[in-house]
């Protein structure tokens, strides 16, 4: 996705960052405008073991690819999963970007932070984000930012594509043993996956993000559900409720006013006729100020236009450092 719009006076260069659990997508921003997108896989958050040196290689690898001759960045701009949990780890991931680039500014944040500047042009509203995980931010003028779930695969995520995978293998391991709440279907599309059924659960257990391999049988359960298959279409119903139940909780964060923007993103939302359309539904029926807007831009648009913009709303969330800095950066805004 190429944007061209600019403020005056915004930076010549954006290196920015998409850094989500599964996958890394870095673009530079020159005058405005995109240049190439690296896609690589990520596979970890700055939460977990190694986490923020795997991902400071991973962006810095994709970096070197998408700068090719066209000189260094004057302001580096990631969103990053872990960010919000682990403020430590969001600094050491900065000093390590740094660390490469030690004449730009360096602002982290977390994902959903740039997925709601992407989504809603940095401006007031709600965002729901539903692709690995799934988390909602509330951001505004007048009150601190609201972060509703996001607490990762294992203690939530509610409606995320982890969810959804997890609950589409489990259907299957059931089939297989003969209990009740089985799919054939699922089982069967798990085993095109990931093959014989009887090594699946060291396929995901053993391997270094189960929460990726999880994740990656989502679609299966997507399509399914698409064919009426009763299990998998239960899966996705209930995945849906999740995510409207986020952004209702998110929406009671908002300031009063006669509208209530929100928007989304994430890669669930691509299936309009099986996500989009029953979650708008849903959240519209109780909320009836929302106004639900398709995305303006994605997450990697986000990175850059919440530092083109210098947008004021995401306050501690975002963290900032000055150029030549070793040391504890600072709110970027605050």
């Amino acid at each position: 996705m190429s944007h061209t719009s600019q403020r005056p006076g915004a930076p010549d260069a954006v290196l920015a960052a998409d850094v989500g659990r599964t996958t890394c997508r870095v673009a530079c921003y020159r005058d405005g405008a995109a240049g190439l997108v690296r896609s690589s896989a990520s596979g970890s958050s700055l939460v977990d073991r190694d986490g923020v040196a795997s991902l400071v290689a991973v962006v810095l690898e994709a970096a070197e690819w998408v700068l090719e001759d066209g000189g260094g960045p004057d302001i580096v701009a990631i969103g990053v999963t872990g960010a919000a949990q682990d403020r430590d780890a969001a600094q050491r991931f900065a000093a390590g970007i740094q660390a490469r680039f030690p004449a730009a500014r360096v602002v982290v944040t977390t994902d959903v932070v740039t997925a709601h500047a992407g989504a809603l042009a940095a401006r007031p509203g709600v965002v729901m984000v539903a692709g690995t995980g799934a988390v909602a931010l509330a951001a505004s003028e007048e009150a601190v930012p609201r972060i509703v779930d996001g607490a990762g695969w294992l203690l939530g995520d509610d409606g995320g594509g982890v969810s959804i995978g997890r609950a589409g293998l489990r259907a299957a391991l059931r089939w297989q043993d003969g209990r009740d709440g089985g799919s054939a279907d699922l089982a069967a599309a798990a085993q095109g996956r990931f093959g014989p059924l009887a090594n699946l659960i060291e396929q995901v257990q053993g391997d270094r993000s189960p929460a990726r391999v999880l994740a990656s049988f989502a679609p299966d359960v997507v399509e399914l559900a698409g064919g009426d298959e009763p299990v998998a279409r239960r899966i996705l119903q209930r995945a849906v409720s999740d995510l409207a139940e986020t952004t209702v909780v998110a929406c009671q964060a908002m300031p009063p006013a006669d509208e209530l923007a929100i928007s989304y993103s994430g890669g669930l939302f691509t299936r309009t006729d099986l996500v989009t359309a029953p979650w708008r539904d849903a959240v519209t029926r109780a909320v009836p100020r929302a106004r639900v807007h398709d995305p303006a831009g994605d997450a990697l648009y986000g990175a850059y236009s919440v530092v083109a913009a210098e947008s004021r709303l995401y306050g501690e969330l975002m963290y900032d450092l000055p150029p030549g800095r070793e040391g504890p950066g600072r709110a970027a805004v605050g």
